[in-house]
């Protein structure tokens, strides 16, 4: 038997003795045989066993010869001032250029953090430029509108008076906040002691909004109480929804998928999808209605709302409990999940689990991204741009340290959609001082990134911005 590898027992290599592992209250501070400082250098090991994977899987890919790297290769010459490599393909420069331009533009903060709570989820109007913001503290949910002012001014001024208390002392904690492309503003409450809510209201025309400023919604609500859920944990209206078609509305539930139809007079309710574990994610995948729903078990269930029933053969496993689906095109998407796990997959590729295995084994991805710290976290912003071919995704608090600034919990990291590649990290504002009791420390759940958003933060549906909420600040980043 290795020496090393004594049960109940902690070889230090430095030091060549066995420590007996201590309970955390029992060792003294910061030892390594405390159970805690076991666990935290096991978890270092992996993680530097999967970072050397991934590079030893980067140098097995095919690379181009060097003499396509020569100043005299003719059009390689241009490559080479783009500063092209083997890792970064041509089609990832605009977002490369784009990620590395970005800038702070707008900072706008709750001056009363510690009233109102911490901000987890907010949604955009790209018409009018509003802000419709959740708050949750205490297991309770506010809901915020902020306007511009004058209506029409844009991004450029949102004065304190603009703020309008759209919901309150609602009994649970606001689990989304979503604007459907009919401009319907969908919020879901998360339930819990109380039956789940979900609040649907129609937002007010620009030229209207000079009568009702700050408010945004034209002040009717259609309510949806479930009794027969546990908890609604998401929701994702359907992005390719028009006027003339039925706006639809999916709901991850704790028993599966709700469908929420718009008819001409009111709104319908069907059980689209039932699934035996809690679906965390939402991703309508096409305008054929075929939506991927991500679960607490790591399952990825497909569902065809044309057909009504789950598409035979189809889904995968991941590797933990999903949080995030984004889709990237008709084939591809990616999974974000706890326990660090990020993984682009091919839908035409995902065998099912087959065979007595008491567990389903998990799908082989397409591409892993590497440096994602998530151990435990389920809220936290994540968001792609297929147009830019990035992707955007928060920090949570590792379990064992790090000196790499991206690795820090508050900081937001730009990758490469195609190749996984790092190309920057951003550290928002810190959240305001209101927020914390000044007799104790900061809570670091207070200084999360909880949603992040790619929004066109003008009328040039070309350009991009960057839109992220932190603690009781949402800021905006252009280029």
């Amino acid at each position: 038997m290795d020496r090393k590898s004594i049960p109940g027992f902690y070889f230090d290599a430095e030091k060549k003795k066995y420590f007996k592992i201590l309970p955390n209250h029992v060792a003294p501070m910061g030892a390594k045989y405390s159970k805690e400082g076991v666990q935290r250098s096991r978890e270092g090991e992996k993680k530097r066993k999967r970072d050397a994977e991934h590079e030893a899987l980067l140098q097995k890919r095919v690379q181009n010869p060097k003499i396509m790297q020569h100043p005299l290769g003719g059009s390689v010459a241009l490559s080479r001032e783009l500063d092209f490599n083997s890792r970064m393909r041509p089609r990832d420069v605009p977002g490369k250029a784009y990620a590395c331009g970005l800038e702070k533009s707008l900072e706008l903060r709750e001056p009363y953090g510690s009233e109102t709570g911490s901000l987890t989820h907010f949604a955009r109007d790209e018409v009018t430029g509003g802000y419709v913001m959740g708050f949750n503290q205490g297991g309770c949910g506010l809901l915020q509108s902020w306007a511009p002012h004058p209506p029409g001014s844009g991004s450029c001024n949102y004065p304190d008076r603009g703020k309008s208390i759209m919901l309150s002392d609602t009994g649970s904690e606001i689990s989304s906040v979503n604007i459907s492309p009919t401009r319907t503003l969908i919020v879901t409450m998360l339930g819990g002691t109380a039956a789940p809510i979900i609040h649907l209201s129609k937002l007010v025309e620009p030229i209207v909004l000079e009568g009702t400023w700050p408010w945004l919604d034209i002040g009717v609500t259609v309510v949806f109480r479930f009794s027969n859920e546990t908890s609604v944990w998401t929701s994702s209206p359907s992005p390719f929804s028009t006027q003339s078609s039925a706006p639809k509305i999916a709901l991850g539930t704790s028993r599966g998928v709700t469908l929420l139809t718009e008819t001409p007079s009111n709104w319908t309710d069907e059980q689209a999808l039932a699934a035996p574990s809690d679906v965390f994610a939402l991703e309508w995948l096409g305008a054929n209605g075929v939506i991927a729903a991500g679960c607490r078990n790591g399952k990825v269930r497909i569902y065809d709302s044309r057909g009504g029933e789950k598409m035979a053969g189809a889904g995968l496993k991941h590797g933990s409990a999903v949080t995030a689906v984004r889709r990237v095109d008709d084939w591809r998407i990616v999974v974000s999940g706890l326990e660090s796990k990020r993984n682009m997959y091919d839908l035409r590729f995902t065998k099912p689990p087959s065979g007595p295995h008491r567990r389903p084994r998990t799908t082989t991805p397409l591409l892993t991204y590497p440096n994602h710290t998530n151990p435990y976290t389920r809220t936290l912003g994540f968001d792609i741009c297929t147009s830019l071919n990035l992707v955007v995704a928060a920090t949570s608090p590792s379990p064992y340290p790090s000196t790499d600034q991206s690795q820090q919990q508050g900081t937001v990291n730009l990758y490469a959609l195609h190749t996984g590649e790092k190309i920057r990290s951003i550290l928002p504002s810190p959240p305001s001082p209101q927020l914390t009791d000044p007799a104790e420390p900061p809570s670091g759940d207070a200084e999360l990134v909880k949603c992040i958003r790619f929004s066109n933060l003008n009328q040039d549906s070309r350009a991009r911005g960057l839109v992220m909420a932190r603690s009781n600040v949402i800021e905006e980043w252009t280029w």
